[in-house]
């Protein structure tokens, strides 16, 4: 998405590496090796920590939904009820 929408602007970033996982990208980007385009809630231990800055950019007009889902008929246990209430941790966060 943050591709095609550079691309859109005329801007074409070469290499470009897709990873899975958050942390790998982590430990890439504290290692120089590059930048990397992440939520403010997964970095904002290690900017705080200093491990990793932010870069003040224009907003790339890319917006993304999250959503969880639980069918209507399932019981809802104790650790299903604490991951939503993280969940919605998380969502306020960004408000």
């Amino acid at each position: 998405m943050l591709e095609r929408r550079l691309a859109d602007r005329g801007i074409n970033l070469d290499p470009v590496m897709d990873i899975g996982s958050v942390e790998a990208i982590i430990r890439i980007i504290r290692g120089e090796y590059g930048v990397a385009f992440l939520p403010r809630y997964v970095i904002a231990d290690h900017v705080e920590r200093k491990e990793l800055v932010t870069l003040d950019i224009r907003d790339p007009g890319i917006d993304m939904n999250s959503y969880f889902l639980c069918s209507s008929e399932r019981w809802i246990n104790p650790v299903m009820k604490e991951f939503i209430r993280i969940v919605n941790m998380v969502e306020s966060y960004h408000e």
